[in-house]
Order: C-alpha cells, then structure tokens, then sequence
C-alpha cells in the first residue's frame, strides 16, 4: 500500500493497484486503510481546493438490467414507464444548467446496456463539448454499471473526466442480498 501511494504514476492508478487499495479499504480501521483515507483527501483537496462544486445529475435514461431491491428501475419492476432520453434533450439541459453557473455534470441512468453500446461516447462527446462552449473549466462525469477499461479509456478521448460509482455497502452478504440479479451483481 505504501509503495503504491507513494510511487503513484502521474497517470493515475492502474487497476492491479486500484485492487490492492480497495481490498485494503474492507478492513476499514486498519492502519494502512488510514493511510488510504489521508492520501485520498489530500488528493481531494489538490484536485478540488476547498472550493464548494456541486454535481449536477443529468439521468440519461431509466431503463436497466440489475435487480437492486431499494431502486424504483429495477428489471422487474413492470410498472415503471422507460425512457430514453434524446442526445439533444440532453445537450439542451446541459446548456441550460451550465448558463445558472453549474460547472459539474453528471451523467447516471440505470444499467441500459442498449444505450452503453450504441449512444454514451457520442452523449459524452456532445455534453462536454455543449459544457465547456459555456465554461471550459467544465467536468463531465459517469456514473452507470461498471465497464472495461478500453471503454473508459475511449470515453476520456471524447471528455470524459471522472467515473463515479456508488456502492451499497461493502459487506458481501449484505450486497447480495441487495443486488440480486443483473450486471451490478457481479460488479
């Protein structure tokens, strides 16, 4: 953990070091899962400053195909109407939140594969060039079911700044009974 965090490439983490950190993290009183939690604010703060950026969500869509208990767009919940939301609904919201000052956006949705597969590097590409037309100090984030890293790196070639994952929990049982079927279920 040591060597990882002092060594850290200017690149970032590759994911073998990734894995050892967040591995480390489980046992979360751990001296060296502090360590983690130290250099992961300092780096916060290098990033970020203490200046105050709030995220603003756009939904892309409410289609998904993970079965998360707490979540309204779940699978199987036959009742809850789907969309898909249009490239340029998408860039309008972004011109029209990035004109109040909004200088972070966040693109979630469920997991719709479908809209992975055949839209998400184009809407990346769209919002982020919509976003920084108004700011060029711009972000563009994802948060969406985990991916490769070729699609992650082909997505920074188009804007892409920060992926965000939420996690339920990190205890194992707890999650699986959670998160029961789907592509979050084998995160």
């Amino acid at each position: 953990v040591e060597s990882i965090l002092t060594f850290r490439s200017s690149n970032g983490l590759d994911i073998a070091q990734s894995a050892v950190l967040l591995k480390t993290l489980q046992n979360s009183h751990s001296k060296a899962a502090e360590r983690i939690k130290s250099e992961s604010r300092k780096l916060r703060k290098n990033l970020y400053s203490n200046h105050f950026a709030a995220m603003v969500p756009i939904e892309i869509g409410s289609y998904c195909t993970s079965n998360c208990k707490f979540c309204g767009w779940k699978k199987d919940n036959s009742e809850m109407v789907r969309l898909r939301v249009t490239t340029e609904a998408l860039i309008r919201q972004t011109k029209y939140l990035a004109g109040l000052g909004f200088s972070h956006f966040e693109l979630s949705g469920g997991d719709d594969l479908i809209y992975l597969r055949d839209r998400l590097k184009e809407t990346l590409q769209q919002v982020k060039i919509a976003a920084t037309a108004v700011n060029s100090e711009a972000r563009v984030s994802i948060c969406l079911t985990p991916m490769c890293e070729s699609q992650y790196s082909d997505f920074a070639k188009v804007g892409l700044d920060t992926v965000l994952t939420w996690q339920e929990t990190y205890e194992r049982s707890k999650f699986e009974s959670y998160v029961t079927s789907g592509p979050k279920a084998y995160g």
